[in-house]
C-alpha cells in the first residue's frame, strides 16, 4: 500500500497553522474582544461546508482526508473547549449560539441558491456543479444538529476527566477523541446511509479527525500551561447554565463569591506577609514618606532590643550608636531626597549596652499612581562578621606562622627522602660494576638496606600522621606480653645504641615478671619505637634509659613507663611545641633536624587514643625525659604472647595458595619468602583469572590478592570468590595508604598488606589470620 507522505505533511503543517491562528485571536480577545474569533469562526465554517463537499485528498488506497473536517471543523470544536476552560458559561454559550446560527443562515443560504439555479436560466461560466448546494445544505443540516450534540458533549466529558485526571493535555485530549470519534459515527451515518463509500468514509473521517485532535491537543495545552497561567477556579454554574441566561439570583450569587473571593485573597495575602514577617532571619521595617517608622518585625525587635511600641516614629534613633547617628541620618536623607536604595552598615546600642553591629539597606515603595508611599527596609546582624573582622589578624599570623613551617617541613622531608634515595640510587650504580669485591658489595647492600629502611620509615610517618588526623586509626586490644616486649625492642636497638657509642639500659620495676595485659599491641610498639629512636638520634654520649612498671592501684592497672637520655635536651621555650607536627622542622640544631619532625606527634596521638597520657622534662644540653602513663587491664602471668619479630621460617609449611599479583617483581618476592615453608603456590596476573582459579581449585588454603589488577580488580574478585568459598582466607595488599578497614561485614578481606611488605609482617599477619580461622 503506497502511502503519500506528502499530503500527510502538509496536512500537519496546515493543522498548526489553523491552530496557532486561532490561539493568536484567542489571545487577542482580551484586548480587542472576541469578535475576530467569532469571524474566524464563521469562516471555518463556510470552509468546513465548501471543502467537505468538493475536495478530498487520497492517503492512501483506502484513505482520503478532506481539509474541511479535519481542519476547520476541529479547529471549531478546540475554540468551543477552551473558551470553556478559561472563560465562563456567557462567553461558552456566545460561542456555541455563534456557530449554530453560522450553520442555520449558511443553510438557508445555500437553499435558496439551489432555488436560483432551479429557476430561472443562469450562465455558469467555469461549469460549476451545482449539486453541490443539494450535499452542502445536506450537511450542514446535519452538522448543525451534531455541532450542537458535541458542545454538550465536550462540556460533560471534560468535566468528568478533569475529576479523575490530573494532567491537562491528558484530559483535553481525550476528551476531544471521544468527541470527534463519536461525532463521525453519527454524521457518517446520518448524512452518508447508503453510499457505497461510506465505510471509507467513516475510517478516514476516524482517523484524520484524531490525528488532528492530538495536534491540536498539545498546541492548546502549551498555549494554556505558559501563554495563559491563571488557573481555571471552581464555579457554582451548571451545565444547563451554558445553555440558558442566568437568573438574577444567580448571577447576585456569583458577584457575591467574586466578592467573597477577592476579600478571601487580601485576608490569605495579608496572612502569609504577616508570617513571612514574623519567621524572617532579618529585621524588616517600613516607614511612612516622611520617615516615620510605622512597622517593624519580631526579628528587628530582637535585634535593636525595642519593642514594637518603641520603634515607632523617630523613637528608633535614640538606640543608634552615637558614632553612627550623624552620618546615617545625613546619607539616608540624601538617598530619600534622590529616591534611591541606600546600604549602611552601622550599630544599635541596647539599654544594657550592648552594641550590635548590622547591615541595614532601605529602598523606596511606589503605589500604582507611581507616587512614593513610604521606605521598606531591612537591618542583618553581623555581629559574627565584625568579630571575624577583628579576629582576622590573629587568624592571618598564625596561618603565616604554619605556612612556614610547612615550607621548612617540605623542605626537610624533601632532604630527608632525597638522602637515602641518593644512597639506594648511588650504591646500586655502583654494584653494577663486575671488579667490586665481595666485601664491597655486602658493605654496598648493607647500605642500600639502611637507606631503604631510612625512607620506608619517613613514608610510614607520613601515612601514619595522615591517618590519625583523618580520624582513620582505631585501637584494637589484644593479649600482649609486656615484658617481652620491652626485651625485644631492649635487644633490637642495643647494636644501634653500641654503634654510635652509647649505653642502653633497661629497667624493669615490676615486681612480677611475664605479665600479660590488654592494650594495642602494634601502638605500644610505635610509641616506644619513636621515643627510643629519637633518644639515639639526639644524643651523642653517655647513655639511655628505658624503663617500665605495671601500677596497680584500688581503681585501676597503669603500664607506666619512661624513655630517659643525655642528649641534647629541648629548651623550655620550646617543650611546650614539641608534640606539634613540623615542629622538628624550625629548630636551628643541625642533628635535629635529621628525620621528618612527625615521631613525637605520632607518640602523643597513640598515646591519647589508648586513654594515656605523655609529658616531658627536659634540659637544654643536659637530656629529656619522656614519662607515659596508659590504663591496662591485667590478664595472667604465663607467656602465651607470640614473638615480636616472628621470623619467616616460621611460616606454616605445605600451604596451597593462589597469589593474584600483575607485578612480577612482586611476585617474586612472595615466592621466595614462602620458598623454605614448601608451598604450592598458583600465580594468576588479573582478577578474572583469580576468580576462575578459585573456582577450579576448592582446596586452596589462602589468596593473596592484589588491589590494583588489570580487567577486574582485587576487590571485585574477592568478592566474586567469596560467593562460593566463604571461609576462604583472602588477604589484601597494595601500595595504596592509609590501610582500608577489613573487619567490617562489607569487606571480604581478612587483613591487609601494605607495600612494600617486609618478611616478618607478612609471616606474622598470615599466622594469625590462619590462627583466627581455626579458632572459629
Amino acid at each position: 500500500m503506497e502511502i503519500n507522505y506528502l499530503q500527510i505533511f502538509v496536512l500537519v503543517v496546515q493543522a498548526i497553522i489553523i491552530g496557532g491562528l486561532i490561539l493568536y485571536l484567542f489571545y487577542l480577545r482580551k484586548k480587542w474582544g472576541n469578535g475576530l474569533l467569532f469571524a474566524a469562526i464563521g469562516l471555518f465554517q463556510f470552509l468546513q461546508v465548501f471543502l467537505g463537499t468538493t475536495l478530498y485528498f487520497q492517503i492512501s488506497d483506502n484513505l482520503f482526508v478532506t481539509h474541511g473536517s479535519a481542519i476547520f471543523f476541529m479547529a471549531s470544536i478546540f475554540t468551543v473547549l477552551m473558551i470553556y476552560i478559561k472563560d465562563d458559561a456567557l462567553a461558552t454559550r456566545k460561542i456555541i449560539y455563534a456557530l449554530l446560527i453560522t450553520n442555520i443562515v449558511m443553510t438557508l443560504f445555500l437553499l435558496s441558491m439551489r432555488f436560483n439555479f432551479y429557476a430561472s436560466p443562469t450562465h455558469n461560466l467555469l461549469n460549476f456543479n451545482i449539486e453541490v448546494f443539494n450535499s452542502s445544505a445536506l450537511l450542514l443540516i446535519m452538522g448543525t444538529l451534531t455541532l450542537a450534540l458535541d458542545s454538550l458533549l465536550l462540556i460533560l466529558f471534560y468535566e468528568f476527566f478533569s475529576r479523575h485526571i490530573q494532567f491537562l493535555l491528558l484530559r483535553i485530549m481525550i476528551t476531544m477523541i471521544i468527541v470527534v470519534s463519536i461525532d463521525t459515527i453519527i454524521f457518517s451515518a446520518t448524512s452518508f446511509a447508503g453510499y457505497e463509500q461510506m465505510r471509507k468514509i467513516f475510517v478516514s473521517g476516524i482517523i484524520s479527525k484524531v490525528s488532528v485532535a492530538v495536534i491540536y491537543s498539545v498546541l492548546f495545552t502549551v498555549y494554556l500551561k505558559f501563554f495563559e497561567r491563571t488557573k481555571t477556579k471552581d464555579s457554582a454554574i451548571k451545565l444547563k447554565d451554558v445553555f440558558h441566561t442566568l437568573s438574577y439570583k444567580q448571577k447576585y450569587e456569583q458577584i457575591e463569591r467574586e466578592k467573597q473571593e477577592v476579600e478571601n485573597a487580601i485576608a490569605l495575602s495579608e496572612s502569609k506577609y504577616k508570617t513571612l514577617t514574623n519567621i524572617s532571619p532579618v529585621g524588616i521595617f517600613v516607614t511612612d514618606v516622611k520617615g516615620d517608622t510605622i512597622f517593624v518585625n519580631p526579628k528587628w525587635c530582637e535585634i535593636t532590643g525595642l519593642s514594637f511600641e518603641e520603634a515607632m516614629g523617630t523613637n528608633w534613633q535614640c538606640t543608634l550608636h552615637p558614632d553612627d547617628k550623624d552620618y546615617l541620618l545625613i546619607n539616608w536623607k540624601n538617598a530619600s531626597l534622590k529616591q534611591q536604595a541606600n546600604y549602611e552598615e552601622y550599630r544599635f546600642m541596647s539599654k544594657d549596652g550592648r552594641v550590635t553591629w548590622v547591615l541595614g539597606q532601605v529602598v523606596p515603595e511606589f503605589g500604582i499612581d507611581g507616587k512614593l508611599n513610604g521606605y521598606v527596609g531591612t537591618i542583618t546582624d553581623i555581629n559574627e562578621l565584625k568579630n571575624f573582622e577583628i579576629q582576622l589578624k590573629i587568624l592571618k599570623d598564625k596561618a603565616e606562622e604554619s605556612d612556614k613551617l610547612k615550607s621548612a617541613f617540605l623542605a626537610n622531608m624533601s632532604h630527608e627522602i632525597r638522602t637515602p634515595m641518593n644512597g639506594i640510587l648511588g650504591f646500586t650504580e655502583l654494584l653494577k660494576d663486575e671488579k667490586i669485591s665481595t666485601e664491597e658489595q655486602k658493605e654496598y647492600l648493607k647500605i642500600i638496606e639502611i637507606s631503604g629502611n631510612r625512607m620506608m620509615e619517613i613514608v610510614n610517618n607520613i601515612v601514619d600522621i595522615s591517618k590519625i588526623e583523618a580520624g582513620l586509626v582505631e585501637v584494637k586490644y589484644n593479649i600482649v606480653n609486656i615484658d617481652k616486649i620491652f626485651k625485644e625492642l631492649y635487644n633490637f636497638f642495643d647494636t644501634e645504641a653500641k654503634l654510635k657509642g652509647l649505653k642502653l639500659l633497661l629497667k624493669n620495676c615490676s615486681s612480677k615478671p611475664n605479665i600479660n595485659i590488654y592494650i594495642d599491641r602494634n601502638k605500644i610498639i610505635s610509641v616506644i619505637t619513636n621515643l627510643i629512636k629519637n633518644a639515639i638520634k639526639y644524643t651523642n654520649e653517655g647513655e639511655i634509659e628505658l624503663g617500665y612498671i605495671i601500677n596497680n592501684n584500688a581503681q585501676e592497672s597503669l603500664l607506666e613507663f619512661y624513655v630517659k637520655d643525655t642528649g641534647i635536651g629541648i629548651s623550655d621555650d620550646r617543650q611546650a611545641f614539641i608534640f606539634d607536627r613540623f615542629m622538628q622542622a624550625d629548630i636551628e640544631d643541625k642533628a635535629a633536624r635529621q628525620g621528618a619532625g612527625l615521631g613525637l606527634a605520632i607518640v602523643k596521638a597513640y598515646v591519647e587514643l589508648m586513654n594515656g597520657e605523655i609529658s616531658i622534662t627536659s634540659k637544654f644540653g643536659k637530656g629529656s625525659k619522656f614519662e607515659i602513663c596508659i590504663p591496662v587491664v591485667n590478664v595472667t602471668n604465663d607467656n602465651k604472647n607470640s614473638d615480636l619479630f616472628l621470623n619467616v621460617d616460621k611460616l606454616i609449611p605445605n600451604l596451597k595458595v593462589i597469589i593474584a599479583e600483575d607485578d612480577l617483581n612482586s611476585f617474586l618476592i612472595y615466592s621466595a619468602y614462602a620458598r623454605k615453608a614448601n608451598w604450592n603456590i598458583i600465580h594468576v596476573i588479573n582478577g578474572i583469572e583469580a576468580v576462575e582459579t578459585a573456582r577450579n581449585n576448592s582446596d586452596v588454603d589462602l589468596i593473596l590478592m592484589d588491589i590494583r589488577m588489570p580487567l577486574m580488580n582485587g576487590l571485585e574478585a574477592a568478592k566474586k570468590i567469596r560467593e562460593f568459598l566463604p571461609d576462604i582466607i583472602i588477604i589484601a595488599q597494595s601500595a595504596f595508604a592509609p590501610k582500608p578497614k577489613v573487619d567490617n561485614q562489607n569487606s571480604p578481606f581478612n587483613d591487609y598488606l601494605t607495600k612494600p611488605i617486609d618478611k616478618k609482617t607478612f609471616a606474622r599477619v598470615i599466622k594469625d589470620c590462619i590462627n583466627n580461622q581455626d579458632t572459629k
